[in-house]
C-alpha cells in the first residue's frame, strides 16, 4: 500500500534523527497525506503541503493527543490546534515544536504563447485526472456539478476516460446552477441527481454540517452545505468516490478582484498574486477565524459552545455583502462571501471580512517593509 511505501522511505533515509529523516521523505511524496512515525524515543507528525488531510493535536496534563478530526479531542476546556499544511510536528520529552517540512515553489513560467500556454494547461489537467483515477476499482464515481466549466470539464474528462458517473447537484428550484447543470447534463449525456433546498432545511442541517465540518464560519458553512448534501445524496447510491472542480479560481484569476492586480501592477504581476493566494488558501479561507457572522446563527447547537463565533473586538475592517436574491439562489457551487437569500426572505445584511481583503493587508505590509526608512 501507499502507507507501506512511506515506512520503507523513512527505514532508508534514518540515521537516527527521525525529525530530519521525515523532512527528507516528505520532500519525495507526491499527493496528499497525514503521517505519524515513532523510533521510540520521539513521535513525528507530519501533513501534506496542500492541506488536504487535517491533522489536529492537544495537550492536556502533559499528554500530547492528536487526530484527523476535531472532534476525538474535544474535552470540554482543550482548544484543538492544527497542524499547518507541509509543517511537522515534533513531539519529544522536551516539549512539541512545530518545524516547516516540505514547501511548494513558485515554479518559473516561460511560456508567452497562449496556444502553447493552452496546450501544457490540458496536458497538466489530464495527466491530473488519471492520476487520481489510478488503481480505483469502484464501478461509479460520482462528480458535484453546477453546470459551470470547472464541474463540466471534469466530468467531460471523466467520460473520456470510460468513466461511469454520476452528477450531483444542490440548490433551489430555479436557481441558476440549477437549470445550467439539467441543461448541460442533458447534453452530455450525463445522469444528474438533484436536491432541492429550502431556508426549512438549510435550519434544520445546519447544526449536523457544522458538526460534520467542525467550523461555524459563515464562508466554510456556505461552502459546506452543497457540497455535504451532494456527498449525502452519492452516499445513498454507495459512491464512494466524488470529484470536483474546486480551487480553478486561485488557478485561474477568476475571481473579479484580480483585474484589480492587473490594472495595478499588470499581466507580469498576476502570476505572483495568484501564486500567493495559493499559499494562503488554507489559512485565508479554509480555516480563518475572520470568517464569522456578526451575531448567531439561525438555530441553536450549532456548533460545540451552541453558539456562532463572534469576531474579535479589534478587527472593525469589514466589507458589507448584501444577499443574493430571489430566483438567483443557487448553491450547487462554492459562491461567494454572503449566505444567499431564499425567495420570500426578508432582507438581511451579512458582514463579514474577505479573504481579499487580508491579502491586500498583507501586501500593504510587505510593501511598508520593503520600503527603506528615512535617515
Amino acid at each position: 500500500s501507499d502507507s507501506e511505501v512511506i515506512v520503507h522511505l523513512l527505514e532508508e533515509t534514518y540515521q537516527g534523527d527521525l525529525l530530519d529523516a521525515t523532512r527528507k521523505v516528505v520532500g519525495l511524496l507526491d499527493g496528499m497525506y497525514a503521517l505519524a512515525v515513532t523510533d521510540g524515543r520521539s513521535v513525528v507528525l507530519a501533513r501534506d503541503p496542500i492541506g488536504k488531510k487535517p491533522v489536529y493535536h492537544i495537550e492536556n496534563e502533559g499528554v500530547i493527543y492528536f487526530a484527523s478530526e476535531k472532534k476525538a479531542l474535544w474535552n470540554g476546556k482543550d482548544t484543538p490546534k492544527r497542524l499547518n499544511p507541509g509543517n511537522i510536528l515534533h513531539i519529544t520529552a522536551e516539549g512539541v515544536t512545530e518545524h516547516e517540512g516540505f514547501v511548494l515553489q513558485m515554479p518559473q513560467i516561460d511560456i508567452v504563447d497562449f496556444r502553447t500556454a493552452v496546450e501544457v494547461y490540458k496536458e497538466a489537467l489530464l495527466e491530473a485526472v488519471k492520476k487520481r483515477l489510478t488503481g480505483l476499482k469502484e464501478s461509479r464515481i460520482g462528480v458535484i456539478f453546477s453546470g459551470g466549466i470547472d464541474s463540466v470539464l471534469i466530468a467531460k474528462l471523466l467520460q473520456r476516460e470510460g468513466k461511469n458517473i454520476t452528477c450531483y447537484c444542490t440548490g433551489t428550484t430555479d436557481s441558476g446552477d440549477m437549470v445550467a447543470a439539467r441543461s448541460v447534463a442533458e447534453d452530455m449525456g450525463l445522469e444528474l441527481k438533484t436536491t432541492i433546498i429550502d431556508e426549512e432545511m438549510v435550519e434544520a442541517i445546519l447544526p449536523e454540517i457544522i458538526r460534520s465540518v467542525e467550523e461555524s464560519g459563515l464562508l466554510q458553512v456556505e461552502v459546506a452545505i452543497p457540497m455535504y448534501l451532494a456527498a449525502r445524496l452519492a452516499a445513498k447510491d454507495n459512491v464512494r468516490v466524488m470529484f470536483t472542480g474546486q480551487a480553478a479560481d486561485e488557478l485561474f484569476a477568476g475571481y473579479p478582484w484580480y483585474n484589480d492586480v492587473i490594472r495595478e501592477a499588470g499581466y507580469l504581476r498576476l502570476h505572483e498574486k495568484l501564486w500567493e493566494d495559493l499559499t494562503f488558501l488554507y489559512t485565508d479561507t479554509l480555516e480563518s477565524p475572520f470568517h464569522r457572522a456578526e451575531g448567531p446563527l439561525s438555530g441553536q447547537g450549532c456548533d460545540p459552545d451552541s453558539h456562532a463565533h463572534i469576531p474579535e473586538a479589534q478587527d472593525r475592517r469589514r466589507v458589507r455583502y448584501p444577499p443574493k436574491t430571489g430566483s438567483q439562489t443557487g448553491l450547487c457551487g462554492a459562491g461567494g462571501p454572503a449566505l444567499s437569500r431564499f425567495p420570500g426572505q426578508g432582507s438581511r445584511a451579512i458582514r463579514l471580512r474577505h479573504p481579499r481583503d487580508h491579502r491586500k493587508d498583507r501586501r500593504e505590509t510587505r510593501a511598508k517593509n520593503r520600503q527603506p526608512s528615512g535617515g
